[in-house]
């Protein structure tokens, strides 16, 4: 499913360029969400689909991310870029051990319960933060 990055990230381009970063990442938790209750299903076939669309919302909305960032730092770019790395690895990171606490308490509801709340935090994120600064 990594992979599909390679199909997504080229797509996210013209995306980004046409819409802005504020409807490419409000896409891309959508993309997410639906991947995501789609994993609750039982035939394999279709958590396969959910886990395809999952990635594909979290490709394009780093591209959103990163595209915000370019479009609203004028100065220190490089830090910027930096800064935003170590919150998305960092994140990930402590977000794999709050996952990890989830699924022993509750198995794979309990993580899709996380993670759903995490997506609905990056679109208000992204209705609210992006529009007021201009990254739409």
């Amino acid at each position: 499913m990594y992979l599909l990055g390679v199909v997504i990230t080229p797509i996210a381009g013209p995306l980004l360029a046409l819409r802005g970063p504020r409807v490419a990442l409000l896409t891309a938790v959508g993309a997410s969400l639906v991947g995501l209750l789609l994993t609750l299903a039982a035939p394999l076939p279709v958590i396969i689909v959910g886990v395809a669309a999952g990635a594909c919302g979290v490709f394009l909305a780093q591209s959103a991310a990163l595209s915000a960032v370019q479009r609203e730092v004028t100065r220190a770019r490089s830090l910027a870029s930096g800064l935003y790395h170590a919150a998305y690895y960092g994140g990930a990171a402590a977000a794999s051990v709050l996952a990890g606490h989830a699924y022993e308490g509750g198995g794979w509801p309990s993580v899709v319960g996380l993670v759903t709340g995490s997506m609905a935090l990056a679109g208000v994120v992204g209705l609210l933060g992006w529009r007021k600064s201009g990254a739409v």
